[in-house]
């Protein structure tokens, strides 16, 4: 028996950064095309018919964020977590706490990530900035809660090019 069909590849067309005002951070994206090949035994052998635009860009990861003080934020940290336990059930929960290196003083990350096995992630964390910190003084830093939902190629992204020197 011969096992054929058609399925859409998505193949990427264009990359960039844009500005996101939300966390005044520069994000990548991604645009691509989606492409319907010729599959036998479900591998993709060859492409048929025509192009199909994606006028879709990708978003790689979304994060949200509110000012409070470091204990509401650690109880509202608990109450997340816990939702999210009682939610997803397919993930590795990992607790730690980071600093923000020497230069924030004796700042601090009270993290919650949740790993799944496709690579993506889940992190709730506190900032706990350190105040008496020229820097963190500067950059006007406040105590707050965050949450961020990253994809498999963020993650990726961060770990292996993101912070590369």
């Amino acid at each position: 028996m011969i096992i054929f069909g058609t399925k859409g590849r998505s193949i990427k067309m264009d990359s960039g950064e844009f500005h996101c005002p939300n966390c005044n951070t520069q994000r990548t994206y991604n645009k691509k095309y989606v492409q319907d090949w010729f599959t036998l035994y479900f591998i993709p052998t060859f492409p048929v018919g025509s192009k199909k635009n994606d006028k879709k860009y990708i978003i790689y990861s979304v994060k949200g964020l509110i000012k409070l003080s470091i204990n509401d934020c650690l109880d509202k940290k608990k109450i997340i977590v816990s939702e999210i336990e009682n939610q997803i059930n397919n993930s590795k929960r990992r607790d730690y706490k980071g600093n923000y290196g020497d230069s924030f003083g004796n700042s601090l990350a009270h993290i919650s990530d949740f790993d799944f096995k496709d690579g993506s992630t889940i992190r709730v964390w506190c900032s706990e900035w350190d105040h008496s910190n020229e820097k963190v003084k500067n950059y006007l830093y406040e105590n707050s809660l965050s949450v961020n939902l990253s994809s498999k190629e963020q993650v990726d992204f961060v770990q292996n090019e993101g912070y590369n020197k």
